[in-house]
Order: C-alpha cells, then structure tokens, then sequence
C-alpha cells in the first residue's frame, strides 16, 4: 500500500521537492496550531463567543474551545496508528491539512459557536493525526538510514512556525483583530495541501 523507498543520503533527499513539501507541511500544521494555542481565546473573547449559558463569559468559554481542542489532538494522536495502517501517509497529511485550514478558516471569521465548532474539530483532529502522517511520509519517501538527520532538518525549518503567535499580535495592535493572521495561515495551510496533493514519490538518485 505504502511506498518502499530507497534509502537516501541527506544531500540527495535535501536536493529534492518532496522533502521541502513534507517540510512544508510540517511546519504549517505547527504554525496553525502554535497560533491558536496563543491567540484563539483572546481572538474568541474579541469577538464575544460564548456558551449559551449565563455564568459563563466569553473568556472562559474561549479556553473551554481551547482545551476541547488540546482533547481531540490528543484523542487524534492516539488512533493516529489506526489511520497509519489504513491510508496512505500522503493522503493522511493532505487529509490533516484540510482539516486545519478549515479549522482555521472557521475561527478567523467565528462570531458565534457554529464556527468555532468547526475550528475545534478542524484543527484538534488535524493537528492530531498531522506529527504521523508527516514523520511516516518522510520514512517512506526517503527511508530509515538518514530519517534522524532528514527529521532533524525538517524540526529545525519548522521553527519558523514560532513566528505565528508574534505576526498575529502585529496585526491586532496595527488592524484591531486576529482575523487577517488566521486568513494567512489558513491560506498557507491550503497552499501547501495543494503542493502535497500533487506530490509524487521521488526517484532515488543512481548514487543512493
């Protein structure tokens, strides 16, 4: 079902798309999420999101989203490897990417709890099935003698995804909302669904 690469010198797997798709890829899911883990409730309690019930504020339901969306990451993680043995990695990783976009999309527009739904489910099921899908893709495509150094490179690129936290707070202090950051990374999130979609395995260089 999976593909069976060749196993890759570091040079030659850096030389390729596919590893800076998957990098790609990598890193979005981690700027979608380390942006709404800093900027969801202060976002949701903006816009005066709130549950339906008397006693509780806008704030606290916006950490109330937050935490039910840290549950289905984890719920996610943990039947990540019944997924893994069910669908292909590339399918898995565009599957988790819709999933985050959407969920994105949703909590950049959410005025009320239909949407900011859609933004729990989105991102803590994406987010959740995303570390697997993007770790296995990368074995796959490049195989297991230089995955520690290619994992490496690729956790190391994916520290630009700290900058979504700071990029958003930029645009409430100069726009007055969040809205314009989450459309951003929701956008870069769909970008790079597109490029894995097209993706297709590499051909082993003659030297590997």
């Amino acid at each position: 079902m999976f593909h069976a690469a060749r196993d890759w010198r570091v040079r030659d797997a850096l030389r390729t798309p596919q590893f800076w798709i998957i990098t790609a890829a990598y890193t979005a899911y981690l700027l979608c999420e380390t942006s709404v883990n800093g900027l969801s409730v202060a976002h949701l309690t903006q816009r005066g999101v709130r549950f339906p019930i008397y006693a509780i504020s806008a704030r606290d339901t916006a950490g109330a989203l937050l935490s039910l969306q840290a549950l289905l990451n984890a719920l996610a993680r943990s039947g990540g490897g019944w997924f893994g043995e069910r669908i292909e990695p590339k399918w898995l990783a565009a599957f988790a990417l819709a999933l985050v976009a959407a969920g994105i999309a949703a909590l950049a527009a959410a005025r009320g709890l239909g949407l900011a739904t859609v933004y729990v489910l989105g991102v803590g099921i994406g987010y959740g099935v995303s570390f697997l899908a993007s770790t296995v893709l990368l074995l796959n495509y490049f195989g297991r003698r230089r995955y520690l150094e290619l994992f490496s490179i690729m956790c190391l690129v994916s520290t630009l995804a700290a900058a979504g936290p700071w990029l958003g707070g930029w645009v409430h202090d100069h726009f007055g909302g969040f809205e314009a950051a989450f459309a951003l990374y929701a956008g870069i999130a769909a970008v790079v669904l597109v490029a894995v979609v097209l993706m297709r395995p590499p051909a082993p260089p003659s030297s590997s």
